[in-house]
């Protein structure tokens, strides 16, 4: 008979400091003997959190709960209920220094408010789950003893002199639950306190305890023996992981043989002859336009999924029985919302894409609904609850109110009829309301790469007859002319979209798939009968799949049906100009699709000839770049995905969870091993253990990132064990592109702005206006400033490394707002906006109101957010007054270039009126549609960047005349006047060694050094380190060999390795972390190099973050400086990875450093680079200067 473990260790989070988790290993190995020989049931609990609040230790004891927070060292305590506490160390008679000073404990946070604060979270939590830990004769007993068995003690790890007076009993009754002692007292403290008996456990109540927690038992791993064996036998093409009702063949297609049948080629290279039914007949003539018109994507494979098919031999059959479905392009995801575009015209797909995108009234109320419909749906006897989601809902939105200028009381009194119909139709109507609240859930996201459906379902029920989707609309259902007379009907886009719904969950359930409803908030009838249970049949699937592959093709075509019959359709059309303006705009028109407007002149006022050839060039090139950049995000979702879990955790894009908990709504922590790429602000999906594709999943963000812990936002509760945490970037922003080619073109007040870009016309020359020095910036500088301050069209500011672009952004910004003018900013990413308000506040006086829009992670930026600011009143009417006063005030805003390609803020143009002045910061990196984005919005502008530097990344081979941008594309017309264009010339960043190789390599030697006394010797304390020479060397350039064995040619362990051991020379002799950079130019090399440095010196760190901070891949750190840099080359093939051989990329990574450069990695391989091969001559020509 085995012995009994009386022992038991629960984990949560596990700790991210050595020292912590030496501590916990010794209060286990003391807990464990202590439980074992007094037969004693004890469960350690270690790293969770409830309430917001982290609790280092729980020990859960027959008759007592007893949390501990750990802290490190000990000597002499002092401190009381309030102010900070100190220690002062126990000195010894051989100590040479007999005057010990008292040093703060955890900074200047009082460690008995944190006890204090930690028992009223863990008996909030005993309160909570009383009824699930107890019986309910119990529960009542129990309840009142909770107090009296709680404590909450502070432990140091050294020993301990504690004055207990110090903090009176007093109404708080301190002595009864607050302790201080070391590590070494444990088991003296706590003996007594399981003596007095106070509640009275028993095993299985101790374990639901940690259970309910989410805790994971130390003992238990996670099994994926029933994923591997699910996987391991299975071709690697092939899924059958979905319930299929045939075969399933991936194929390309090949040719048609007539209106029936096509031919395809499948994995194997079998040429196999498809036999369509009737519902898939058109798509032959969809095909065969690919053959006969000009393809607006250069894809030459056309991939086609061939579902729930019959197969003999080289024949393939579609059965009805078998509901046979035919998926093209199926790894390009389409959002099932989109179907729903097709319903009024087809046309109406290209007439919204190429909208400016701005909020309105209905759309602001109709996901105030949503949100509060998820409550309902969940909790409909918590009416508090949802009065409260709707009151966060309103004041989550006073920007959004102030903005648009939005009604909210009004609105408020519009909403209300609707929650109140919802309510009653969730608790009155037969088919939900006898469906418990766990049996619900909400915002649930399905991802199918094998039909190219994506979705996010507003609620999925259950019961004893199945599972069914629900989707809410707060308007009313469509009325159609039926039989002569006025009819509401659903229409068929909102059918579509919920079958499609429903057939994603058919592929992925077990349960039967009872009828989806739809639900209209809005109808005017019986509240309890406002949804409608919509028919399912394989007819509807047919329907949804055709309209998903005419959504692909109309994007390789750039061609939908123009509506041909009814003109008074096109002549109510709300997009009638937009739709006009785009079949002007094509290319060649199909004379088998033509509209109304263009057929029935004399019911239109139509011009077919309003766009010049140049304009229609434009538009049509820049359509094809954005759509086929657009096609590789959208297929690289899809691609990835459908890649088994162990190829995606090599490719270092997925993460394994083995804990999580709950920290807010919404908000989780999850304990992994992390050896993924996955970075802060991450768009993942999280799933359970099958996966994302096979498993329930939902959407989450990164919020921070570490070794062994994520912290991540969901849209919805998280209601499964999660297991995998894949990338997911979202390809919806990179669509906020294509409004801009089209606005440019189409929107008068953007004429001047075309005539550059398009017409090439020359801008009117700057005026230098006459200004004093400010402070000691260069010739070059000053220019550029007296440039702005006389801007009669655009300026364009070249800043090489090191020259002060941003403070010269910075004293511009000051000089335009001191003048009176009205100025914007966009910059490439967050952290150059951030660094901008930087500059602002330490060189100006800002004597002018400054607004970041969107929230910063810095609390010294944030203070600048416009949202931090309006949200910080308490009421919604204080946030929207505070915000109209803001924008009432000729401020300074700042933001991404993202943002305001958004359209969000665009109210206030047509407000106030446009600005005086855009800048863009970071230009050269910057799409020319993106950079349109902002300048739009202003009378002049100035394009700050370096075209030496990064350009835009870009992923499709096809799109990669995007990266010609509106920077370069100014900047190298050499008719344009010379006052139009200025290049800071000094640097002050680089070592002289340094600088004159970039200025020779990149800049035809017309960067200059500013003279200085700085140098490029380390002071290190350990002169016998292996790296003492070249870190103390007088060369501003070292270039280190090491050769690489691992095959991952984007990962090598070997220089991460050596990076490491150099970093520990110098942190060990006392430089900072933050005068260090180490840049690598992949994501996984910087993960193997931030693993590393966590694994080995984390002593030198104070947390994860200032890691992230200074490893990092070269797009990240352009802006950025640091006294020495680190390079690793990376080069794990015999070729040179593309982004090596972009001389812009090294000139970046170069020129970071303002004391020394370190190239680490293979020089053999290198030399193939022509600027790495020259850095070689450059350093071999230095010898030890």
């Amino acid at each position: 008979m085995s012995k009994k473990d009386y022992f038991h260790k629960w984990s949560g989070i596990i700790s991210e400091h050595k020292h912590e988790k030496k501590q916990i290993n010794q209060v286990s190995k003391i807990l464990s003997d202590w439980a074992n020989e007094t037969k004693t049931s004890t469960h350690l609990l270690s790293n969770f959190t409830y309430n917001s609040e982290e609790i280092d230790l729980a020990i859960i004891l027959p008759s007592s709960f007893i949390l501990i927070d750990l802290k490190t060292g000990g000597g002499i305590i002092k401190g009381t209920e309030n102010g900070f506490w100190t220690s002062t160390a126990l000195l010894k008679k051989t100590d040479k220094n007999q005057n010990a000073k008292p040093r703060k404990i955890n900074r200047n946070r009082n460690p008995f408010l944190q006890a204090d604060k930690k028992k009223w979270a863990f008996l909030t939590f005993l309160n909570n789950y009383n009824k699930r830990i107890f019986s309910d004769e119990k529960s009542k007993k129990v309840e009142k003893s909770f107090i009296y068995a709680l404590k909450s003690h502070i432990v140091f790890s050294k020993e301990v002199i504690w004055d207990r007076s110090q903090i009176p009993p007093g109404t708080m009754h301190t002595d009864k639950w607050f302790d201080v002692y070391s590590i070494k007292d444990l088991i003296e403290k706590i003996t007594p306190i399981e003596e007095e008996k106070n509640i009275q456990l028993l095993e299985e109540e101790q374990w639901s305890i940690c259970t309910l927690l989410n805790l994971i038992y130390d003992d238990d791993k996670h099994d994926f023996s029933e994923i591997e064996s699910k996987y391991s036998n299975l071709p690697k093409d092939t899924v059958s992981s979905y319930k299929l009702k045939g075969e399933l063949i991936h194929t390309q297609f090949v040719d048609i043989v007539d209106e029936n049948t096509i031919y395809v080629e499948d994995k194997d290279g079998k040429r196999l002859k498809v036999h369509l039914n009737d519902y898939f007949k058109n798509t032959v003539s969809e095909l065969r336009k690919l053959s006969n018109s000009e393809k607006q994507i250069n894809k030459n494979e056309i991939d086609i999924n061939l579902v729930n098919v019959e197969r003999k031999k080289n024949d393939v059959f579609f059965k009805n029985d078998k509901e046979s479905l035919l998926v093209i392009e199926p790894e390009w995801l389409i959002n099932v919302t989109e179907l729903a575009q097709l319903d009024f015209c087809e046309r109406q797909l290209f007439n919204s894409r190429y909208t400016l995108k701005s909020r309105n009234e209905a759309m602001t109320r109709g996901s105030i609904i949503h949100e509060v419909f998820e409550d309902i749906l969940q909790r409909p006897e918590d009416i508090d609850g949802m009065k409260e989601k709707l009151g966060k809902s309103f004041s989550d939105r006073s920007l959004e109110f102030a903005l648009d200028n939005l009604d909210y009381k009004g609105m408020e009194d519009y909403i209300k009829p609707h929650l109140n119909k919802l309510y009653q139709y969730r608790t009155k109507n037969p088919l939900i309301s006898h469906i418990k609240d766990k049996d619900i859930s909400t915002e649930r996201f399905i991802i199918n790469p094998v039909l190219g459906l994506k979705g996010k379902i507003d609620a999925v029920v259950t019961d004893v007859d199945g599972t069914r989707a629900i989707e809410l609309k707060t308007g009313k259902k469509r009325w159609e002319w039926i039989d002569g007379r006025p009819t509401q009907k659903i229409t068929p886009g909102h059918r579509s979209q919920v079958q499609a719904y429903s057939l994603l969950m058919e592929m992925k359930s077990e349960l039967k798939i009872s009828n989806p409803i739809i639900v209209y908030s809005g109808e005017e009838t019986d509240a309890s009968q406002i949804g409608e249970t919509i028919e399912f049949s394989y007819l509807d699937k047919t329907k949804s799949m055709n309209k998903r592959n005419k959504l692909v093709l109309a994007d390789y075509l750039m061609e939908l049906d123009y509506e041909k019959d009814n003109a008074n359709k096109c002549l109510k059309c709300k997009d009638l100009d937009v739709c006009q303006n785009i079949f002007s705009l094509e290319k060649n028109h199909n004379p088998n699709n033509l509209p109304k407007y263009f057929t029935q002149e004399d019911k239109f006022q139509f011009d077919d000839n309003i766009f010049t050839k140049k304009e229609k060039q434009f538009f049509n090139e820049y359509n094809q770049l954005l759509t086929e950049e657009y096609r590789v995000d959208k297929e690289a979702q899809g691609t990835f995905l459908l890649k088994d879990k162990i190829e995606r955790l090599t490719l270092g894009k997925t993460a394994v969870i083995d804990a999580f908990q709950e920290v807010e709504i919404n908000k989780y922590i999850l304990n992994s091993n992390n050896d993924s790429e996955l970075r802060e602000g991450d768009r993942c999906l999280i799933s359970d253990k099958n996966g994302p594709i096979y498993g329930d999943c939902l959407e989450a963000t990164i919020l921070n990132v570490s070794r062994n812990n994520f912290i991540i936002s969901t849209r919805a509760k998280m209601e499964f064990i999660p297991v995998f945490l894949d990338i997911y970037p979202q390809e919806n922003i990179f669509a906020r592109n294509y409004p801009m080619i089209y606005e440019l073109i189409a929107n008068k007040e953007n004429e001047k702005i075309k005539n550059f870009i398009i017409n090439k016309s020359n801008p009117a020359s700057n005026t230098m206006v006459d200004l004093d020095q400010l402070g000691t910036l260069h010739e070059s500088q000053m220019k550029a400033i007296k440039y702005a301050l006389g801007l009669e069209d655009y300026l364009l500011i070249q800043g090489p490394p090191g020259t002060g672009k941003t403070l010269t952004i910075a004293h511009i910004i000051e000089q335009l707002a001191l003048s009176g003018k009205k100025v914007i900013i966009g910059c490439y990413t967050h952290r150059a906006v951030d660094e901008v308000i930087k500059k602002l506040k330490t060189h100006s006086k800002l004597e002018f109101p400054v607004y970041r829009l969107g929230e910063s992670t810095s609390e010294e930026i944030n203070e600048f957010s416009i949202e931090k600011i309006v949200n910080d009143n308490k009421t919604i009417d204080l946030k929207v007054q505070k915000a109209n006063s803001i924008f009432s005030d000729s401020a300074v805003y700042i933001a991404t270039t993202h943002k305001w390609l958004s359209g969000g803020f665009d109210t206030l143009i047509r407000k106030y009126g446009k600005y005086d002045v855009a800048i863009i910061d970071e230009a050269s990196q910057v799409i020319i549609p993106n950079a349109i984005g902002t300048i739009r919005l202003a009378k002049k502008f100035i394009l700050v960047g370096d075209h030496k530097q990064l350009p835009p990344v870009i992923q499709s081979e096809q799109a990669k005349d995007l990266s010609n941008t509106l920077f370069e594309e100014l900047y190298n017309n050499d008719s344009a006047c010379e006052s139009t264009k200025v290049m800071l010339d000094i640097q002050h960043r680089m070592p002289e060694q340094i600088s004159n190789f970039i200025s020779n390599e990149f800049y035809n030697n017309q960067l200059n050094t500013f003279k200085s006394d700085s140098n490029s010797v380390i002071e290190l304390k350990d002169t016998n380190s292996e790296y003492a020479s070249i870190l103390q060397s007088k060369n501003a350039i070292e270039l280190l060999d090491v050769k690489s064995s691992n095959n991952n040619k984007n990962q090598s362990n070997q220089e991460a390795v050596k990076i490491k051991e150099i970093l520990k020379t110098l942190l060990s002799s006392g430089i900072d972390h933050s005068r260090i950079g180490v840049i690598a130019p992949f994501r996984a090399q910087v993960a193997e190099i931030r693993r590393n440095i966590e694994l080995e010196l984390m002593e030198y760190f104070d947390d994860k973050a200032s890691i992230k901070n200074i490893v990092d891949t070269v797009d990240r750190f352009q802006g950025d400086e640091r006294d020495v840099i680190l390079f690793s080359l990376t080069i794990g093939e015999s070729e040179i990875p593309k982004l090596l051989q972009d001389k812009r990329r090294l000139n970046v990574a170069i020129s970071r450093a303002k004391m020394k450069f370190i190239a680490i990695g293979d020089w053999d391989k290198a030399l193939q680079s022509e600027t790495l091969s020259n850095l070689k001559k450059y350093y071999d020509s230095l010898g030890d200067k």
